[in-house]
């Protein structure tokens, strides 16, 4: 949302602000906080957003918190971070070259 935006810019790592560039749809409160040499818009059918949403829905598969609130669902922030954490290092490593 146009809340939550500013947010979660402000969540990035500082080296990630400064450098990477983050692909998203044409929401106006994106243009609005991400800087424009950061920023690439585009639009569903091409494809510049695939290889997120490819990794979110790996991360739904293999994560079953992540999906809903099941018995493995838990309330503690921390642990959810470092479950996503765990999963990018292992995901990363097995697309390695």
């Amino acid at each position: 949302s146009d809340a939550t935006c500013p947010e979660s810019w402000r969540s990035l790592p500082p080296d990630y602000r400064k450098h990477a560039v983050i692909y998203t749809d044409f929401r106006e409160s994106y243009a609005d906080i991400i800087p424009s040499e950061r920023l690439r818009q585009v639009g569903k059918k091409s494809g510049g957003t695939a290889h997120i949403e490819r990794s979110d829905n790996t991360l739904r598969q293999r994560s079953p918190c992540m999906v809903r609130k099941t018995l493995s669902f838990g309330k503690d922030d921390a642990v959810h971070g470092k479950r996503i954490r765990i999963f990018i290092d292992c995901y990363n490593n097995s697309i390695s070259v």
